[in-house]
């Protein structure tokens, strides 16, 4: 079995992204999905790469061609979150709120 370290990590990170940005490329989305979706396990989990400029357009520009986005009128004194854990104050879900309920604040109060 072989050792795992950093540069072969990013080595394996590298030829990933690079296979997954020919698949979009080439318009096979489905492959590239299951590539994107090996890149995120693996950054995942082993904390190296945090964001990846290239990889997050190719994500957006996959969203838009299988999700719309429908506007809803509302008359501002809601916000929705959503967690996809559904677990209170975990992780980043109690600065999320309380940056909501500031701006919300700020923006609001005479």
């Amino acid at each position: 079995m072989k050792n795992l370290n950093k540069n072969i990590i990013m080595s394996d990170y590298e030829k990933l992204k690079k296979l997954g940005i020919k698949l979009y490329e080439k318009r096979r989305f489905d492959e590239c999905i299951s590539v994107l979706k090996t890149l995120s396990w693996l950054m995942y989990n082993y904390n190296i790469v945090y964001t990846d400029d290239d990889i997050e357009n190719i994500i957006i520009s996959l969203a838009s061609k299988y999700y719309t986005v429908k506007k809803v009128n509302t008359n501002n004194t809601y916000v929705l979150f959503y967690d996809y854990w559904a677990i209170d104050a975990r992780w980043l879900t109690t600065i999320y709120l309380s940056a909501l309920l500031k701006k919300w604040y700020d923006d609001n109060v005479v």
